[in-house]
């Protein structure tokens, strides 16, 4: 007996075009995720010399420039944290870029430490 053309066994399991959609455009934003990771490079710019948890600010001292809106990942040993640097004062005056050598006011979304690392994230 000849199976009608278009049918498929039953131990076949095709899964609905939309679920493979949504699998593959998942699978695709995870490698993405994971290549944008690879590929970003750290740059080491600074160093948290004092942090005022009741405002969350971290004092950092620059060893190179740095921009508001940069992308920044503080470490240490208990920290790890990653944000955008929204807020950036010199003096108790907002600036938008600071440079080499200077010690600036970082609005912090986290608790940071003394000694931590300060690096530019250049995708």
């Amino acid at each position: 007996m000849k199976k009608p053309a278009g049918l498929v066994p039953p131990w076949v399991q095709i899964p609905p075009p939309a679920l493979v959609n949504s699998v593959s455009q998942q699978f695709e934003s995870i490698y993405k995720y994971h290549l944008n990771c690879i590929m970003a490079e750290k740059i080491l710019i600074g160093k948290v010399t004092h942090y005022y948890p009741k405002i969350g600010v971290a004092v950092v001292e620059l060893h190179e420039t740095l921009k508001k809106g940069d992308k920044i990942e503080i470490e240490g040993k208990t920290t790890k944290l990653s944000q955008i640097v929204t807020s950036m004062q010199l003096n108790h005056i907002d600036i938008e870029t600071a440079g080499a050598g200077q010690t600036v006011g970082v609005k912090v979304v986290d608790r940071v430490r003394e000694g931590d690392s300060v690096y530019k994230v250049v995708e």
